[in-house]
């Protein structure tokens, strides 16, 4: 009775663990997409934000300046090289949009939480809360934002092995393989010997035997 309400409580337990499980993959799956679709939007639109206009984001080159312009093409550089790097050391397209969106993710997260901390001290200094800090720091977001994550995909982009990471790779095989040989050639040794020992065991055996028929 106890054995079969045990097998009744690990399934129960199995089953809420593998829901849970797919649930909360699922969520971060679609909070990661969320997050990175909205860093690339805000990536490439604020700039154009305009308030004064009533389509709100004009989509003009004049209205860009210099710094803004470097930042939006060295994001799609990064984005580009980040996929040609994937391509190149065969990660297929699945493993490589999974991981350009975590790092997107988590970059933003990263850098959220180092402008929130920057505006707690400004809060602290002036020694007031108000939202006009955000309107007013606003820029500092963006660039923020940008330049966390246009370092993260740069670094984490798949990259092949250098040389002497090869060479150390190779050595360490090379030396893990060699015990395995030895091992082998005492297994052989020990092997022969124990061959010849038979060998002569048997060979004393069939002379005592010859000798004692010689002598009867």
């Amino acid at each position: 009775m106890s054995s079969t309400i045990k097998k009744v409580l690990t399934s129960i337990d199995s089953f809420f663990g593998f829901l849970a499980s797919v649930l909360m993959r699922v969520l971060l799956y679609v909070f990661s997409f969320i997050v990175c679709v909205l860093t690339v939007l805000d990536v490439l639109t604020t700039p154009f934000y305009d308030e004064s206009s009533d389509a709100i984001f004009s989509f003009s080159l004049n209205e860009l300046d210099n710094l803004e312009a470097v930042v939006i093409l060295t994001f799609i550089f990064v984005t580009v090289r980040f996929f040609r790097r994937s391509k190149a050391e065969g990660v297929t397209l699945w493993p490589c949009l999974k991981s350009y969106v975590f790092v997107s993710a988590v970059s933003v997260a990263f850098s959220s939480i180092i402008y929130l901390l920057v505006l707690m001290l400004v809060m602290f200094d002036r020694g007031e809360i108000s939202l006009s800090v955000f309107d007013e720091h606003s820029d500092l977001q963006y660039f923020s934002n940008a330049i966390f994550t246009m370092l993260a995909l740069y670094a984490f982009a798949p990259l092949p092995k250098l040389g002497w990471l090869q060479k150390m790779s190779g050595k360490q095989e090379e030396v893990v393989s060699e015990p395995d040989q030895s091992n082998d050639f005492t297994h052989s040794e020990k092997g022969s010997v124990d061959s010849n020992m038979n060998e002569t065991d048997s060979s004393h055996s069939s002379s005592f035997h010859l000798d004692k028929t010689d002598n009867k």
